[in-house]
């Protein structure tokens, strides 16, 4: 055996170690989130991992400390979703934050707009209108339940992102309106158009821990759900800096709102982030 087939055969006997750890690792899950349930403890208590992954990196060498890191907070925040998705399983009524907002249909009635756009959202969505120079405002303190708002493109977004982020309104379309530039239908409920969706998410991420919006990504890739794009929020971040956190505006494809594994992860990410919401839900156009 040569050199090259003898440590071939040390890595092969390594793989076979971690799988079989790794597979012990996962179905531990299950009865530690049942533990929780009883209890009435949370999935996440960040002092735990800390201690977990500070144990098993303890006297690493320097090189590798970088890499052993990574991987074992990947593998705990692994263990974590799949006691995540027990948690749904086994509890019918569990509800995450946006859900209560979730609703078949758009509120009936006349569309918010600026007169300018009145003739383009009456073609588009076949209904009566009310101008309103800004419409949403009119929407964002309950003056309106539904609203159109003009923007140029998608690169333009995030500046209407950035308003609805304290507000429970959500986009449920964009529509492109003749001769270019985009009308977002807003509105203070949520629908879910299916498997054929855009999810639009906010998510904050630590800016003082070295691949923390990485393990985030990992979360959403391991859901089955593909970023179309991503943006970092650039408007009032005063206070982002002053809670040294990066404000980023993800929009998702693969997954409808109401599926499991798009719960799961969604709950994840809303019990682990500095901060997380889901603004809104849109066909691809």
């Amino acid at each position: 055996m040569n050199k090259t087939d003898l440590y071939r055969s040390i890595i092969e006997s390594c793989d076979e170690a971690l799988r079989e750890a790794f597979i012990r690792r996962m179905e531990a899950a299950a009865p530690i989130a049942q533990s929780k349930i009883e209890s009435g403890s949370e999935v996440y208590v960040p002092e735990n991992d800390k201690r977990s992954i500070e144990r098993v990196c303890r006297g690493v060498q320097n090189e590798l400390r970088p890499q052993m890191l990574f991987l074992w907070r990947s593998l705990v925040r692994m263990n974590r979703g799949r006691q995540y998705a027990y948690f749904l399983e086994n509890i019918p009524d569990y509800k995450l934050s946006y859900e209560k907002y979730l609703s078949e249909k758009l509120p009936d009635g006349a569309v918010y707009c600026a007169a300018e756009t009145a003739d383009a959202v009456k073609k588009l969505y076949c209904r009566e209108t009310v101008t309103e120079k800004d419409a949403l405002s009119a929407l964002l303190c309950g003056k309106a339940s539904i609203a159109a708002v003009e923007t140029q493109s998608y690169y333009d977004a995030p500046s209407l992102y950035t308003r609805m982020l304290s507000k429970n309104v959500f986009v449920n379309d964009f529509a492109v309106k003749d001769g270019g530039g985009l009308l977002a239908l807003l509105s203070d409920r949520l629908t879910d158009v299916g498997d054929n969706s855009v999810i639009t998410v906010a998510l904050a991420t630590r800016m003082d821990v070295a691949g923390y919006l990485a393990q985030q990504m990992s979360v959403l890739a391991e859901s089955g759900l593909n970023i179309e794009s991503l943006a970092l929020k650039t408007e009032n971040i005063e206070e982002d800096e002053k809670n040294n956190v990066n404000v980023f505006f993800a929009e998702l494809s693969g997954g409808s709102l109401y599926s499991d594994r798009v719960r799961t992860a969604f709950l994840q990410l809303e019990k682990e982030c500095p901060y997380f919401k889901v603004l809104g839900c849109r066909k691809k156009i």
